[in-house]
């Protein structure tokens, strides 16, 4: 190997290491937000789908949604794997929504939905439910089981707010939570 390889070599196994440590970084804040939806629906005693009204399809009881940061709006559906982008100090911006309805079986379904903010660490996830930390903030440790318990009692609660609140809110105040129509 001449000299030039051995210097070119050096910037190639930094960009290697780099790209490790954000595909690391990425995968932990998937997993985190996925393990965030189950517990969730474990709280809830459901199934993790519910079949669709005419029994051809399962459709997930959470969802997860792009969050367009931009227009503090709700956007698509994504599955957890599908979050790819984060903002420059790492955090990843989604929406997270359980599906709702008169009863566990009846139809139509609405998602309500909270927006949330999760950052990874070395050994846990910073958690903030409404974006910054309007609905509380949490430290959940990395470790296996997640107990997400503390911010699973903070989204059901922002669930019930909402459900006694007013029936048509401030338009001009931009709100972290909401439902969707499906």
């Amino acid at each position: 190997m001449t000299t030039k390889n051995k210097y070119a070599e050096k910037y190639f196994e930094l960009f290697a290491e780099r790209r490790t440590a954000m595909s690391n970084h990425f995968r932990k804040s998937q997993i985190a937000v996925y393990k965030f939806g189950q517990a969730i629906v474990s709280r809830l005693g459901l199934p993790e789908n519910f079949e669709t009204f005419d029994g051809k399809r399962a459709e997930p009881w959470v969802k997860f949604f792009e969050w367009d940061t931009p227009n503090n709006t709700i956007g698509d559906a994504v599955r957890y794997s599908d979050f790819d982008s984060v903002e420059p100090n790492g955090t990843l911006r989604f929406g997270l929504g359980l599906a709702l309805s008169h009863a566990e079986n009846s139809f139509p379904k609405t998602y309500f939905y909270m927006q949330c903010a999760l950052l990874a660490h070395d050994d846990h996830v910073s958690l903030n439910l409404g974006g910054d930390g309007e609905y509380g903030v949490f430290e959940v440790p990395d470790q296996p089981g997640w107990d997400f318990s503390s911010a699973v009692d903070a989204f059901l609660l922002a669930i019930e707010t909402l459900l006694k609140g007013p029936l048509f809110p401030d338009p001009q105040k931009p709100r972290p939570i909401g439902f969707i129509e499906t």
